[in-house]
């Protein structure tokens, strides 16, 4: 019985409730999910390369041999656009590049290493350039990948 301005109201059925309630869950939880695997493929995609080694052989009267032993330990892969060496682009010493492959050296326009690739680079410097010494054996070396990140590395000279 219902008094005098009192009205009725009535709900939903829980059950119904329940299924709407998880719908929006899930609904939600799926927009998480996508968004958070959207952010974190971009920040897996490295480049990342690790100079071994490097060692530069020669003298101004022989030319010069620079031996850089690359490894990529990144997720994509690293175009190398260029070397400095003593504080030079090893295109202003007219210089070829070459990939060591099999004790023979191929020579090469540009160097790309694909993910977990180790390469070793070789420089010819031809006679009658000079490099500039950080120290009596010591030449600074630093290798330039194509999104203009920079890896310096203190190459060992050895005087030929």
């Amino acid at each position: 019985m219902c008094n005098r301005g009192e009205s009725v109201v009535k709900g939903i059925n829980p059950a119904v409730a329940t299924v709407i309630i998880v719908s929006i869950a899930i609904a939600i939880s799926i927009a998480v999910a996508m968004y958070l695997t959207g952010i974190t493929s971009g920040f897996t995609q490295t480049e990342n390369l690790d100079i071994v080694s490097a060692v530069v052989t020669g003298s101004p009267m022989r030319g010069y041999m620079v031996n850089i032993t690359v490894h990529n330990t990144g997720t994509v892969d690293a175009t190398i656009t260029d070397i400095i060496i003593g504080g030079k682009s090893y295109k202003e010493y007219n210089a070829e590049l070459f990939i060591a492959k099999n004790n023979t050296l191929v020579p090469v326009k540009k160097c790309v290493l694909k993910p977990g690739e180790q390469e070793t680079i070789v420089v010819k410097i031809p006679p009658g350039k000079t490099i500039t010494f950080a120290s009596s054996d010591k030449v600074n070396i630093m290798i330039i990948s194509s999104s203009n990140r920079r890896y310096p590395y203190m190459a060992l000279y050895i005087p030929a």
